[in-house]
């Protein structure tokens, strides 16, 4: 079961860089396709799932010996990731996840500050991220650490950027004032941002 769960996640992945960059970087392009952006979205992360799964004896080929108490707290991280995950996803409505509102370019009043989000700004990176690397320690499977390095980067260097200059121009001065006072991504570290407001 673990294996099987660690494979899904890998899969799912590059979803992430494959929907989120365009929808953020390119939203003139992404508005004029509509919802047809999913289709092409499908279409490019396909290939990418099904090549993955081809290759999951050599992945699953990877791994290293992980102690019983690391698995356990793998298993527990996998487990508070997803349900971090489940609670932004509530939060956000199906609209909010799935980047609706990006699409239609929908006005919301105020940024979401309750919940995860009075911990940090971006949850949802943070529980995949969660996710990942606990099913790195639970597994010992070392494609899945390094999918978690990966998301780490591309999340802190290029997504979340390109969102928080969205959520600024959105909601201006609120949204400002609300990155001065949560961490983006992990927990009590705040990193000094140079984003300029609206």
């Amino acid at each position: 079961m673990p294996d099987f769960i660690t494979l899904v996640l890998i899969m799912l992945w590059p979803v992430i860089p494959i929907w989120w960059i365009p929808v953020h970087r390119a939203k003139r392009f992404v508005r004029k396709l509509g919802f047809s952006v999913y289709l092409v979205a499908l279409v490019v992360w396909l290939p990418v799932a099904l090549l993955t799964y081809t290759c999951k004896d050599l992945i699953f080929g990877f791994r290293m010996n992980i102690p019983v108490v690391v698995s356990f707290a793998g298993a527990f991280l996998f487990l508070f990731g997803g349900f971090v995950q489940l609670w932004v996803a509530k939060l956000l409505t199906i609209r909010g996840i799935t980047g609706t509102m990006e699409i239609r370019d929908e006005a919301q009043g105020e940024p979401i500050t309750r919940g995860p989000f009075a911990v940090v700004r971006h949850p949802t990176y943070l529980s995949h991220g969660l996710m990942l690397f606990g099913t790195f320690l639970w597994t010992g499977i070392i494609v899945a650490g390094l999918i978690a390095l990966a998301d780490l980067a591309v999340v802190s260097v290029i997504i979340i950027p390109l969102e928080e200059k969205e959520l600024l121009i959105r909601f201006g001065e609120s949204y400002k004032s609300y990155m001065e006072k949560v961490p983006g991504l992990l927990p009590g570290i705040k990193i000094p941002t140079r984003q300029k407001g609206p």
